[in-house]
């Protein structure tokens, strides 16, 4: 979350002040534990009625490393809870 705050404050002389709760609202922005992303796409996944996201993985100017490795957390730890939930819902739904 500071990490956004601070990437974002960047705009401020563009766009006006960062208001998080402004982007959050116009926005779907899932920030936080690996626990709470999950829960965050997972309920989502379940407004919208699908499965399927679309990821950005940067922000702004965020060096290469710092990309590489939201995208690593999010495909090791992440997506994997996602697919297995999604599987058990899959199975119920076909029995």
């Amino acid at each position: 979350m500071d990490e956004l705050k601070t990437r974002a404050a960047l705009a401020d002389n563009l766009h006006g002040g960062f208001n998080y709760d402004a982007i959050n609202e116009s926005f779907f922005v899932a920030v936080g534990t690996a626990d709470q992303v999950v829960e965050q796409l997972e309920e989502w996944g379940q407004l919208m009625d699908t499965n399927h996201y679309n990821i950005l993985g940067a922000i702004g100017n965020m060096p290469h490393w710092k990309v590489v490795k939201n995208l690593t957390l999010l495909a090791q730890d992440v997506l994997p809870r996602l697919r297995a939930k999604a599987s058990v819902e899959r199975r119920v739904a076909a029995e």
